[in-house]
């Protein structure tokens, strides 16, 4: 029987995904398949690849600022008060004329390049991620074509990035309607599923609450928990790698890693059953 991997989205916080791969690896265990939303995309996708996940984990730590990746000016800059009042004037003038702040093409080449440009027939482990459909209001699983462009399409962060054309669709970050997919782990055959949430809905503080944007990735991350929960998908484990990082604090590279590695090692037992294997080690 085949064996799922489901990495959540949440920014910053599906970092912790690269913990989780390291520590899976560390135990000589394999998915057979992985589904991903978001962040949750980027990293299964790329690993799904054939890139290993020491090669991820040194891009990320070594090579990776986000800056360098989006277009707009308003990502680039920081300082006070009246600094960052042009750039929120500058955001919103272009979410009034155009579909998003980015339009996400530096990204989509990034991508590109960390998947080594493949489409889904040639990845090493079958995956698959999701998006949302502006024109239909349905979740869409992506599994053919560019893989980059499919990760691109289930990280576009409504009225951040431009939403990605395909078809007739035009398609915004998965997240926006399930969190978690555990449906597609199970369309890609996988009869057990292990689901790794790095976003468990839990209280903020107003403290953390006092930009537009905070405001909107909090609200999607309350309506995708409840459209979640109503779907009632369950995974045969599920996982939480969160201690209480935020959608943006990239900065805490290491910590959100380490985070994933503990996740994994604290339920290496009821993993192990799951992919029934024997425990080879004493501690």
């Amino acid at each position: 029987m085949k064996t799922g991997l489901v990495l959540s989205g949440g920014g910053a916080k599906g970092i912790a995904h690269i913990g989780v791969l390291k520590a899976l690896e560390n135990l000589e265990l394999s998915p057979d398949v992985i589904a991903g939303c978001s962040m949750g995309a980027i990293i299964g996708g790329i690993y799904a690849g054939g890139t290993s996940i020491t090669s991820i984990e040194d891009f990320l730590i070594n090579k990776f600022e986000l800056k360098k990746y989006t277009e707009k000016w308003t990502f680039q800059l920081a300082g006070g008060p009246i600094l960052k009042f042009i750039q929120v004037e500058g955001a919103l003038s272009t979410m009034i004329i155009r579909k998003g702040v980015d339009n996400g093409d530096k990204i989509l080449k990034l991508l590109n390049k960390l998947t080594l440009n493949k489409d889904f027939s040639g990845l090493k482990v079958k995956f698959a991620c999701n998006a949302v459909d502006l024109i239909s209001g349905r979740e869409i699983c992506l599994d053919k074509g560019n893989v980059a462009e499919a990760i691109r399409a289930s990280m576009s962060l409504p009225g951040v990035f431009y939403p990605v054309k395909r078809g007739s669709m035009l398609l915004v970050d998965g997240g926006v309607l399930n969190n978690s997919p555990v449906w597609i782990a199970r369309k890609l055959g996988a009869g057990k599923v292990i689901a790794i949430q790095v976003s468990p809905l839990t209280d903020e503080t107003e403290e953390n609450l006092k930009t537009g944007i905070s405001v909107l990735l909090r609200s999607m991350e309350i309506t995708a928990h409840g459209l979640t929960k109503e779907r009632n998908e369950r995974a045969n484990l599920e996982i939480v790698a969160y201690e209480g990082a935020h959608t943006m604090d990239f900065h805490k590279k290491l910590e959100l890693i380490d985070t994933g590695e503990r996740a994994v090692i604290t339920n290496r037992d009821a993993i192990y059953r799951l992919f029934k294997k024997r425990r080879l080690f004493f501690a």
